[in-house]
């Protein structure tokens, strides 16, 4: 009876949990790549412009003729309902990663039972690429979840007397939102017709035959509108990269098999020596694996369409289910297929938990771990003006234009001079030296955020150099051991205030006092004089609408320029005003400015700017 059948759907459970929960760990561990950024664009997210769902598919018809649109315009509607920071943007992926993974279950099931079911989704779930792809703004979690939706309709039409309505409506509708994901996505419809073409020719086998015809024929508008475009698209360089008849397969099994190769030939065997037991799901499995692939040699013998293995990635869900019929196989030799399974869980996670799989993969950019980037990047955006020149340096030198779009998207709407250190492409030093000035002209603050894990751009020590010739060093923080940002002030900045001390004397010059934060104001200042000043300091002092101190910090002036920052966490709502002082740590006398430029709170307290605070 129903309620004695062992509920491995109740196992499926911790398999979506285990998945979520390394898709979504992922979520914020890396930046947003190009691509990425590009999905923004198409999709019309902020800070990109705002347009109607109808503009939105001229738009991409118009600019990106070669972007099917199904993807963008899925992303577009989640962004309107869960935001669009990339953690959100990005878990679009894990709901259609974790569709994937139940409906790969479903698919086992209906090929053979609920055992292989279960054991196809775990394998699935324990695919470190997979885990990867369900954590970036991509459309390929939907092409895993469309593919394996088709294979599941196909197999239910195909092999079960009793089906109803929905498994026909569902197959004509997923094929043609997969046609209309990625073109290269038809090779699962078109290896799924290969199949079909062998089984004996009924009636329904002609319904289903037309069926795929007809939802494949949706695709034709659009490729005759955008097949001129698509192949000048292969043309663009992409020989030097496509895969060779070598590279396909045994990228695409390396890469599905977390490099375990070894162990996936061996299931493949044990499923085809048990082939009695589950002769046509193994059949399928095969014929669609191995048509896909031919296929796909046949297509990059013409044109270099494929270049990176996660064009392959409709195949996991049927790799998943011809890895589940040798499991089989080993249960039935008493081997705990528990073990295995656990094991390949785990292993999938300990590979996933870095990157470096995913990445080290042909034709993969590396992705960049965020850390405190995404803070340092927001600290910039605050302090900076438009007339500063802001440079980074992220990426392995030469591989600079792989960020210039990231950076954009970064800095979207700001007008702020942003640049990578890789870009300047003079030779000479001379002329570098010259590039550099050109860069900088006048501008009152430079600023530095570079990788420190990562080869340095070779320029590097000349560009430092260069800068320092009219700059100031004032701050040089390291939020973490890779990162280090440095902000240098000009050093051709109008004096603020000059402080007299009999025969001596000592110049202060503001360069920069605004509130970045809601609770913290950044000051950077040097002090100029002809004596050491290791025993001057500065206060910042914050006051109430009532004249009250409410808030102080000191600092010592050991390097003549520096960043200063005070934090006014927990103040109530009203108006506050910063001011400064300079003082002599040793006796703690307060200079008088002779003259400033700043309101004077009183002889020596000077107000540097005001602000009002919120509940």
């Amino acid at each position: 009876m129903r309620s004695h059948r062992n509920p491995y759907w109740l196992w499926l459970v911790p398999v979506l949990l285990i998945a979520a929960g390394l898709s979504i760990r992922m979520l914020n561990i890396d930046l947003l790549w190009g691509d990425e950024v590009l999905s923004y664009d198409h999709a019309n997210l902020a800070p990109y412009s705002q347009v109607s769902l109808g503009d939105q598919l001229e738009r991409l018809y118009v600019r990106y003729p070669t972007q099917s649109p199904t993807y963008f315009v899925i992303l577009k509607i989640w962004g309107g309902l869960v935001g669009t920071e990339p953690l959100a943007i990005r878990s679009l992926s894990v709901f259609l990663g974790l569709i994937a993974i139940a409906m790969t279950y479903r698919l086992g099931t209906a090929a053979v039972n609920r055992r292989v079911g279960l054991y196809a989704a775990t394998i699935l779930a324990g695919s470190t690429l997979m885990i990867y792809y369900m954590h970036e703004a991509r459309q390929y979690a939907l092409l895993l979840a469309l593919s394996t939706t088709i294979t599941w309709a196909y197999w239910r039409l195909q092999h079960s007397p009793h089906t109803g309505r929905w498994p026909w409506l569902i197959l004509f509708v997923a094929i043609m939102l997969l046609a209309y994901t990625h073109w290269l996505a038809l090779l699962v419809p078109l290896a799924i017709g290969l199949y079909h073409l062998t089984l004996p020719k009924t009636r329904r086998w002609w319904q289903i035959l037309l069926t795929l015809i007809a939802a494949n024929a949706t695709l034709i508008p659009w490729a005759l509108l955008e097949l001129p475009n698509i192949m000048n698209e292969l043309g663009d360089g992409r020989d030097a990269i496509a895969f060779s008849a070598v590279d396909i397969p045994g990228t695409v099994f390396y890469a599905f098999s977390n490099g375990g190769l070894a162990l996936l030939l061996l299931l493949t065997v044990l499923a085809i020596i048990d082939r009695r037991r589950h002769q046509d799901a193994l059949r399928f499995s095969l014929m669609a694996i191995i048509g896909t692939l031919i296929a796909a040699i046949g297509i990059n013998t013409v044109t270099p369409a494929f270049i990176h293995v996660r064009y392959f990635m409709m195949l996991w869900p049927i790799l998943a289910l011809l890895s589940a019929l040798g499991i089989t196989t080993l249960a039935r030799r008493r081997i705990p297929a528990a073990v295995l399974l656990i094991s390949w869980l785990a292993a999938g996670a300990v590979v996933s938990w870095t990157l470096d799989f995913a990445a080290d993969l042909p034709n993969t950019q590396r992705p960049i771990i965020a850390g405190e980037l995404p803070e340092i990047i927001r600290v910039i955006k605050a302090e900076a003006t438009p007339e500063d020149l802001i440079v980074f340096h992220l990426t392995e030198p030469g591989n600079e234009q792989s960020q210039r779009a990231p950076l954009e998207f970064q800095f979207q709407w700001t007008d702020m001079h942003v640049i990578q250190l890789g870009e300047l492409g003079s030779v000479f030093e001379d002329d570098y030296r010259t590039e550099v000035d050109d860069l900088v002209e006048d501008a009152p603050l430079v600023w530095l955020a570079q990788r420190t894990d990562i080869e340095q751009v070779t320029d590097l020590p000349i560009f430092t150099d260069e800068i320092s010739q009219n700059y100031l060093l004032c701050d040089l923080w390291q939020p973490e051991e890779r990162l280090d940002v440095r902000v240098w002030a000009n050093k051709a900045t109008p004096t603020n205030a000059t402080y007299t001390f009999g025969e001596q004397s000592l110049d202060m010059r503001v360069h920069r006092a605004r509130r970045y934060d809601p609770s913290i104001a950044s000051v950077i200042l040097d002090l100029d004089a002809a004596y050491p000043i290791s025993y001057t300091a500065v206060a910042l002092h914050i006051y109430d609408s009532s004249d009250q101190l409410v808030r102080q910090a000191d600092i010592v002036m050991s390097n003549g320029c520096d960043r200063l920052q005070i934090d006014f966490a927990g103040l109530g709502a009203g108006d506050y005003r910063l001011d400064l002082i300079v003082y002599d740590t040793v006796t703690g006398l307060r200079f008088t400015p002779a003259n400033t430029n700043f309101m004077l709170q009183s002889d020596n307290r000077m107000t540097l700017l005001t602000m009002t605070l919120f509940n």
